[in-house]
């Protein structure tokens, strides 16, 4: 979990052509809607190459599907020299990304040790654009969505130079194991701790300083059907918490829900992956259940990861609404980690989530 998700190109109008652009650090990607059936209009995607490297030494690949037009098949790198200028044309794209790398083609398996710069862009068609650096950083990212008439609806990006952002990252103590190079002995990328969770500080000491504290959670699932829940616990001498309280489902009442259990002895570890297990209903639970209690336990994270729990603006979720998260919400500096320093760098320097 990086920040609260930020996007950038909410849907789309298919009454009126749109464009996208989507502007990669040193890469400019522009993408132009162009006229389509009556249902959607089809996106035309430019990329401009605006990193001092020529575009034959720049890799484009599509993945989640194909482009309508034949120019870029569903992952299979191509050489930016042959998009420049007309691009490519999309008609649908499902969860799809644009990948983009630097002297080498990559796939969209890539390990994320391998010595090639490469980074992505979330983009569905019909859907949304986003930039993501929730498994690494790699390539700074600035995305614009605009209107048919060419203006400018919403932007994403990066606000500072590479450099400056991987100084910052490097400077959290241990993260130079995440560090990824090039063959070469250049840059790659940054893993981030979903990926090398062992490089960041450990979360431990955090944990332990909330021994006996009462925390609220408050918040909503946004599922069918859509509910409400009030949970409330407090912090035993491991670390561990129950969580009880209430779940309402639509405008009905109140009703009692299942008490949400975590162990404190995966509960640090998890703060930077947000995939450790908690109990409820006598089993086992993870966040891909993709439930009322799946966002429970979510929101529980969360608030470690953004230094909320214990820091300045109490323990009840309902009070962090509208407050900055990370350094910003702690009282005091202390020597242990009190939120997730990598994702308080993403995002101090852009709105990538």
């Amino acid at each position: 979990m990086i920040s609260p998700a930020r996007l950038a190109g909410r849907g789309h109008n298919h009454r009126r052509p749109i464009r996208l652009w989507v502007l990669c650090a040193t890469i400019v990607t522009v993408a132009t809607a162009c006229p389509g059936g009556a249902a959607q209009a089809a996106l035309r995607v430019q990329i401009i190459n605006d990193t001092g490297k020529p575009d034959q030494r720049i890799f484009v690949m599509l993945s989640g599907g194909s482009s309508s037009d034949g120019r870029i098949a569903n992952n299979v790198p191509v050489k930016l020299s042959e998009l420049a200028t007309r691009g490519f044309v999309l008609d649908r794209l499902p969860g799809g990304r644009i990948m983009f790398s630097y002297d080498s083609p990559v796939n969209n398996a890539e390990p994320p040790r391998v010595p090639v710069r490469y980074d992505k862009v979330e983009l569905s068609y019909p859907g949304v654009a986003n930039l993501t650096a929730v498994d690494f950083f790699g390539i700074r990212f600035r995305l614009q969505t605009l209107d048919g008439r060419g203006q400018v609806r919403g932007m994403l990006g990066y606000s500072a130079p590479t450099a400056t952002i991987v100084h910052s990252l490097v400077s959290i103590p241990g993260v130079r194991r995440a560090l990824v190079k090039t063959t070469g002995g250049q840059f790659a990328r940054v893993l981030s701790p979903q990926l090398s969770p062992n490089s960041y500080p450990s979360f431990r000491p955090y944990v332990g300083s909330m021994v006996g504290r009462r925390i609220v959670v408050r918040g909503a699932y946004f599922g069918i059907p859509f509910q409400t829940f009030v949970y409330s616990g407090r912090f035993d001498n491991a670390g561990s918490i129950a969580l009880r309280g209430t779940i309402t489902s639509g405008s009905g009442r109140p009703e009692e829900g299942e008490t949400l259990s975590v162990n404190g002895a995966v509960l640090a570890p998890a703060i930077y992956t947000v995939d450790g297990p908690y109990l409820w209903g006598g089993a086992t639970h993870h966040v891909s259940d993709n439930d009322v209690y799946a966002v429970i336990y979510r929101d529980l994270i969360a608030g470690f990861a953004w230094g909320y729990w214990g820091g300045r603006y109490g323990n009840d979720t309902r009070s962090w609404i509208g407050k900055p998260p990370f350094a910003a919400a702690r009282r005091e500096h202390t020597r242990y980690a009190t939120y997730n320093p990598y994702a308080a760098v993403i995002y101090k320097y852009s709105n990538a989530y």
